[in-house]
């Protein structure tokens, strides 16, 4: 059973971290922050080797699937920068700036693919170079709540998106459930009914067959996918509830992320700690990361090197 060491911190860099992301080789982290701030950080010493600052507090990043060294930002006005770190400092380094429908709330790439939650939509862009955007497509929005009694927001909210191969992508929504999309039609092919009222963060099983999500309630609910697109929509799959204690009067999203080829996950806690939960029924606290006092907001690892990253 593995067990998690501390390697490296960095502290006191944002007014508080929105969100965190690896590049693809694992030699860089990214985080953003409520301040604006963008900082790029070496993974292994967390030496800061960029500072960029946004329009607005930065809630979304996501690096580049298809371009070296390219990291995507994505803020609360709506704007999406692409920055390529291409020398020892930022005078050598190239910025470009796009605009969503905004808040951002959640990005993710795949090669040459860019989803972008954004305002009450998910748009989905091909990016033919990192200067260069193909249209922005819109994907339908989910149906009404399934539960009648929330009171409900100005629209859907997609919390987090996930894609599954090149032609599909799963969306998990605050009020809406958990929304399969086929991207070559830009349809919707399922909705799983949430547990509770609200769904929090979400993220998708190594080898796409669940889906594991926070609530703002009692802990994680877990979700199967296995056969879902044989039946049709609005169902109900979900699985079991791993109960957390969790402060529901703080209304906060917590990260969660699946980690060891999928047989554990790690959950960001509202008691200042993260927590390495194994999967399954019945799965509970195997370790519990000391971070400090408070709520962590945001959570990465890489696969190169298990959990590298937490922050609140």
């Amino acid at each position: 059973m593995l067990r998690y060491l501390a390697v490296t911190s960095v502290d006191d860099i944002h007014a508080g971290v929105n969100c965190l992301a690896f590049n693809n080789d694992g030699r860089y982290f990214a985080s953003g922050g409520h301040d604006g701030a963008l900082y790029i950080f070496e993974a292994r010493d967390g030496r800061l080797i960029r500072r960029y600052l946004a329009h607005s507090a930065i809630q979304a990043i996501a690096w580049d699937g298809q371009f070296l060294n390219t990291v995507i930002a994505g803020d609360q006005a709506g704007d999406v920068y692409s920055i390529c770190i291409l020398g020892q400092s930022e005078a050598h380094d190239r910025t470009w700036i796009e605009h969503v429908p905004g808040p951002i709330y959640a990005m993710t790439t795949l090669g040459s693919l860019l989803a972008i939650s954004s305002g009450n939509g998910i748009y989905i862009v091909t990016k033919n170079s990192p200067d260069s955007w193909g249209t922005l497509a819109a994907l339908p929005p989910p149906p009404s709540p399934f539960h009648s009694h929330t009171v409900a927001l100005t629209g859907p909210v997609a919390t987090c998106i996930h894609f599954v191969n090149n032609d599909r992508l799963v969306a998990t929504f605050l009020q809406h459930g958990i929304v399969g999309y086929d991207l070559h039609t830009h349809s919707i092919l399922w909705q799983l009914q949430p547990r509770t009222c609200y769904t929090g963060a979400s993220h998708l099983s190594p080898d796409n067959s669940a889906v594991a999500t926070t609530n703002l309630y009692d802990g994680i609910d877990w979700y199967t996918l296995q056969g879902v697109h044989l039946e049709g929509l609005r169902l109900k799959r979900h699985s079991y509830t791993t109960l957390m204690n969790i402060r529901d009067d703080l209304n906060v999203i917590l990260p969660i992320k699946f980690i060891e080829g999928g047989t554990a996950i790690v959950l960001g806690g509202t008691d200042g700690l993260a927590h390495i939960i194994s999967s399954g029924i019945g799965g509970g606290d195997r370790q519990v990361l000391d971070h400090r006092d408070g709520v962590v907001q945001a959570l990465v690892g890489h696969p190169l090197f298990g959990i590298r990253a937490f922050a609140f």
